[in-house]
């Protein structure tokens, strides 16, 4: 065994730890255990042949590899230590016990270069190249085999500049859909001179989607429409045609208005469909079943952009779904249509309250840097519609005790501490001044936080601190995040104090100074963005931003407020 032997030769001839170690994992390689007519597969390359530059070879490239499904064993020092575990274990009856954890959980299952996948990959390749404006790249391959192991590299031969877009007709949008066609191309992501892409496509039939879908046609599907592509115009120019693909339903050429909209809350999947348990409310234009009064109907109400009388629009549809998912009441949420005569449309709304209130109990051991050592408990009451109206109550009390154990101490010190805070969380702004919220998509918050906090040092001091605050949270876009607490207060008062923790005071100006008794009034502010929430799979980025910024005007209020009084007295 490998490790055996390089032991062995690190007994007797000492070095250095780190060195050793490198020697036994770089000695420790499955390779030998590979049966006869299999090839462990080390990696692919690529490479490219190109009849001039390439002007987007690092994303080509990324693509590439991206579709490379086969992925070797990974490798330390140079070796495969995973793949010898998995040999060496042979085959435990059971995954339990010593060498089952061996062979599942440090062993990996070595990964064999079949016959078939260099082929299948490089047509894979091959279509990733034409996908990207070179439709005459091909992808070759050539198989480099060891004793024991096999690697592949693929060539890419791409003639270049690759195909640009010459012209777009929306032919298929210009005999149905003639009053958005000219919008729709306005707008257009599909612009003369761009490189041909397959992604590109995909995207611009996602945007005729919605956009189609806004102005009424509720089955209108993009599966309907299909780009044709004509290549003979010669230059390495392509010409595109948005038709429709095979016989279309009529349903996708019709505009739809909203007839009824109907909202069931109190609704268990689980149970009978039927409305008739349920107790009816009518609300202007919209009719609201439910088994138990425990929402103000109007904080729901508020949440539906869905009209009566109104012309469907599917992002009226997507924004209703998040803004009532971001109420946090409701567990799930869902909105069915029906089809009423004359192109009407019935909607009715799905919600599945989440548990209203619920408690929670934690426990942990936890172990500080400062050597202090000790239990602590923690429970948390949680209300999700306290006053009905979606607004989320937390309560919560936590408790520790701890010790600390100092050689350089005539004994242990201890330290306990006790608090609770209490916050509300309402799902609008609430301001003395009516504030018009830009956003449809998110929510707004308004949150107050009350907090009070007891620690004891025993035979040193006791600390008490109060915090109270009130803000405002809310969703610029996905990526957007704003809070704004214009009251923050907190107030710090020291007790106790022992003459050993005096004596100390005396001599650390610092430490007396952050341990005074001291209310602070400020206000603070934070802004949030990360470009990686909401990205799309298919819009990846190779480079994400995430950005916190802060501002704080803690003392500033107070400080500010005294120098006027000061200088009207004066």
């Amino acid at each position: 065994m490998c490790i055996a032997v390089l032991g062995n030769i690190c007994l007797k001839r000492p070095m250095p730890f780190a060195l050793c170690t490198m020697l036994i994992v770089a000695g420790c390689t499955g390779t030998k255990f590979i049966p006869e007519g299999k090839y462990l597969y080390t990696g692919a390359e690529i490479k490219f042949k190109a009849n001039g530059s390439l002007p987007d070879k690092s994303r080509l490239t990324a693509e590439l590899e991206e579709n490379i499904r086969l992925k070797p064993n990974g490798k330390l020092l140079g070796s495969r230590p995973g793949v010898w575990f998995y040999f060496i274990t042979g085959e435990p009856k059971k995954k339990k016990g010593l060498r089952g954890f061996i062979k599942y959980r440090l062993g990996k299952a070595p990964v064999y270069l079949e016959a078939d996948v260099p082929e299948r990959t490089a047509r894979a390749l091959r279509s990733v190249l034409r996908n990207n404006g070179y439709l005459e790249g091909e992808v070759d391959f050539a198989v480099q085999r060891g004793e024991k192991t096999a690697s592949v590299t693929y060539t890419a031969r791409v003639t270049t500049p690759p195909y640009r877009l010459r012209n777009v007709t929306y032919e298929a949008l210009d005999t149905v859909y003639g009053n958005l066609a000219s919008g729709l191309r306005r707008r257009s992501l599909l612009r003369q001179g761009r490189q041909y892409r397959l992604s590109r496509l995909e995207e611009e039939l996602t945007r005729i989607a919605q956009a189609v879908r806004d102005s009424g046609y509720y089955y209108f599907d993009p599966q309907y429409l299909i780009f044709q592509a004509d290549t003979t115009a010669g230059e390495r120019q392509v010409d595109l045609r948005l038709v429709f693909e095979g016989k279309v339903p009529p349903q996708i050429r019709t505009t739809y208005r909203l007839d009824t909209v109907e909202i069931v809350n109190n609704y268990a999947p689980t149970r009978d469909s039927s409305l008739r348990q349920y107790d009816t409310t009518r609300i202007g234009d919209y009719t609201y079943y439910h088994r138990r009064d425990d929402f103000r109907p109007g904080v729901i109400l508020n949440a539906v952009n869905l009209r009566k009388d109104s012309l469907y629009r599917r992002t009226d549809h997507e924004l209703t779904l998040s803004r009532l998912s971001n109420l946090g009441a409701f567990k799930f949420v869902t909105v069915r249509f029906t089809p009423e005569t004359d192109n009407r449309l019935k909607a009715r709304i799905f919600l599945t309250p989440q548990l209203k209130k619920s408690l929670r109990l934690e426990a942990q051991l936890t172990s500080k840097s400062n050597n202090f050592v000790g239990p602590a408990l923690t429970g948390t009451f949680i209300n999700r519609n306290f006053l009905r109206g979606a607004e989320l109550f937390q309560w919560q009390l936590h408790t520790s005790y701890e010790i600390q154990a100092n050689a350089r101490q005539a004994g242990p010190v201890f330290a306990f501490e006790a608090g609770t805070e209490a916050s509300l969380t309402l799902p609008r702004l609430v301001t003395p001044v009516r504030i018009r919220y830009g956003s449809l998509r998110y929510m707004p918050q308004t949150t107050m936080r009350l907090s009070l906090l007891l620690q004891n040092r025993v035979n040193f001091f006791q600390i008490n601190s109060f915090n109270a605050s009130y803000g405002y949270l809310w969703r610029e876009t996905q990526q957007k995040n704003h809070a704004f607490y214009p009251i923050d207060l907190i107030y710090f008062q020291r007790r106790r104090l022992s003459p050993e923790f005096l004596a100390r005071l005396a001599v650390d100006p610092f430490l007396e100074r952050s341990t005074q008794n001291q209310a602070i009034l400020g206000s603070r502010y934070a802004y949030t963005y990360n470009s990686q929430t909401g990205e799309q799979q298919r819009n990846r980025r190779r480079n994400n931003l995430y950005f916190n910024g802060n501002i704080d005007l803690s003392g500033n209020l107070a400080f500010l407020f005294q120098r006027l009084v000061g200088s009207q007295g004066g």
